[in-house]
Formats: C-alpha cells, sequence, structure tokens
C-alpha cells in the first residue's frame, strides 16, 4: 500500500528509504505467507468436518475429495443435494476463517493507534516509484544527501515554473512577474552579459530577451548596449546593476530557505554539506526554462 511505503519512509533517515521500503515488503511477504498457511489450515479443518455435517446421509459420488469439489467445473457436475450441501460446508468453513481473522485485526488496529505520530517530511510526497511499484527489485543505494537532492529535485519540478517564480518574487519583496524574475537570474549567472548560450540553451530568440531586459533596466535593475537580433548570435550584452545583484541575491536566499524548510528535520547549520546542496539547488532556478506568461 502506498501509505505504508510513504510512513516507513518518512520514519527512517534520508539514507535508508531502500531499506526501509524493503523491510516493509519482507514482512508484508512473511505475513502473507503465515496468513496463508494458518488460515488455510483452518479453512480445510473446517471443511472437512462442515461436509460430514452437511452431507450426513447424503450417496457421495465415488471418487469426490473435498479438494476436488472446490472445483468449479466438477462442482456443477455433482448431484443437486451434493451441491447444495458442499456449498453450505463451503461457506461455514469460510465463515469461521473470518470470525478468526477479524479480531486480529481489530488488535492490530488498536496497536496501530499506539504508533509514534511522526510529522510527514515534505519529501515523503517524492517517493521513488520504484520503491512501490518494483518493491521486490534491488533497493537503490543512496546517501542521505543523494536522497535529498533526489527528492527535492521531484518536488522542485512538480511546480508551475510561473507559479513558482511568483511566489518567488513574493517571498522576496520584489514586485516583477515570474518572466523577469526568470531574467534577473539568467543576468545573474551571466556575468559577461552575453545571452546567446542562454537563448540556444531554451531554444529561443535573443530579441525574445529585449523586452525583458527593457522592464529590468526601467526599474534600475539591468542595463543593456546593443541591440538584440533574432537568430544567431548578437554583440548586444546586458548585466545588473549593484541593485540588480542585490535583487538576484535575495531571490536566490529566499529559494533557499524554502528549500531549508522541505528538510527540516536536518539543519544545514549542522551538515554543511546539506548548505552546499541547498546553495546550488537554489541557484539552479534560473537553469529552468523560462516560465510563460
Amino acid at each position: 500500500m502506498q501509505v505504508l511505503v510513504i510512513a516507513v519512509q518518512n520514519a527512517v533517515p534520508y539514507k535508508d528509504p531502500g531499506v526501509a521500503t524493503s523491510g516493509a515488503t519482507f514482512f508484508r511477504s512473511i505475513g502473507g505467507s503465515f496468513g496463508t498457511a494458518i488460515f488455510g489450515a483452518i479453512f480445510a479443518s473446517q471443511l472437512d468436518g462442515n461436509l460430514v455435517h452437511f452431507l450426513a446421509g447424503t450417496p457421495v459420488p465415488a471418487g469426490f475429495h473435498a479438494t476436488s469439489g472446490a472445483n468449479p467445473a466438477i462442482l456443477a457436475k455433482l448431484p443437486a443435494a451434493v451441491h447444495a450441501g458442499y456449498i453450505e460446508a463451503f461457506s461455514a468453513s469460510l465463515h469461521t476463517v473470518f470470525l478468526v481473522a477479524t479480531p486480529i485485526a481489530a488488535v492490530a488496529f488498536v496497536v496501530s493507534l499506539f504508533l509514534k505520530e511522526v510529522p510527514l517530511r515534505q519529501t515523503a510526497q517524492a517517493t521513488d516509484p520504484a520503491d512501490t511499484w518494483a518493491p521486490s527489485a534491488k533497493p537503490a543505494v543512496r546517501s542521505s544527501l543523494d536522497e535529498i537532492d533526489r527528492g527535492l529535485s521531484v518536488l522542485m519540478s512538480r511546480e508551475s515554473r510561473a507559479h513558482a517564480y511568483e511566489r518567488l518574487a513574493f517571498r522576496a519583496g520584489l514586485d516583477i512577474d515570474p518572466r523577469e524574475t526568470w531574467m534577473l537570474l539568467r543576468l545573474n549567472d551571466h556575468p559577461d552579459g552575453n545571452l546567446d548560450q542562454v537563448a540556444q540553451r531554451h531554444a529561443v530568440s535573443t530579441d525574445a530577451f529585449t523586452p525583458l531586459i527593457d522592464a529590468l533596466a526601467n526599474r534600475g535593475l539591468a542595463a543593456r548596449a546593443g541591440v538584440f537580433t533574432n537568430g544567431g548570435s548578437s554583440s548586444a550584452t546586458a548585466s545588473l546593476t549593484d541593485e540588480g545583484h542585490r535583487y538576484a541575491e535575495a531571490l536566490v536566499a529566499v529559494r533557499r530557505e524554502t528549500l531549508s524548510e522541505l528538510v527540516a528535520e536536518w539543519s544545514p547549520d549542522q551538515h554543511p554539506e546539506l548548505a552546499d546542496l541547498l546553495t546550488r539547488l537554489a541557484r539552479e532556478v534560473g537553469e529552468e526554462p523560462v516560465p510563460t506568461a
């Protein structure tokens, strides 16, 4: 069950989700094996006695056995009296199995109420599909940092780009639209001002940047020289002003803070490698495709 997988993965360190998932699958398999054996034995023992009770005085065809009678094709060929008696015996035996299983399920339910409540970490929403749909496969070997990286990357990819940039600017206290936010981050990552590589990477023409850079320039956040031409390289450059750099770093800081909230149980101050990861992911937000208006 997906709920079980999430609960188990949420209760272990980031380095152990594969082991935890395998453990849950193992005990689930053990429970299924023992349950099938135990309840199968109860059913078989009850069926023999019930057949004697419900078929008492009824002539039974030669070679008829309780196990063979369970075959629907054979059962359909039995005399009406034997057929009815067998159905009654089968139903009564199955009823006993459920009577035995019900208190066991009730005890399990009561025990579940005493389980410690563990707040659901945000990255639990980014379970690896292989852990759920292929539980018998060998668990992926990941370090804690690898698992955090994978989980955060999945959560980031689920966000609407326009909404993500809008929320990012709002939290940073900036009154700029998502496309301008994206452009601001791209200029911050390219201090040389050459945006040909950006245009090629995202399969857009350089002249598409003109209105965005003009909007930033009107706010005193950027300055450009030359004219952006459509398709191919251009001699035009654009760069951030000092105010623009402060805005860009504020966006990165807010993005890093947002990511750190998703792994609240791990303190970046206590784990330098986590701090480096969050900073890298925060800066990579500008590597995403330009959001649609």
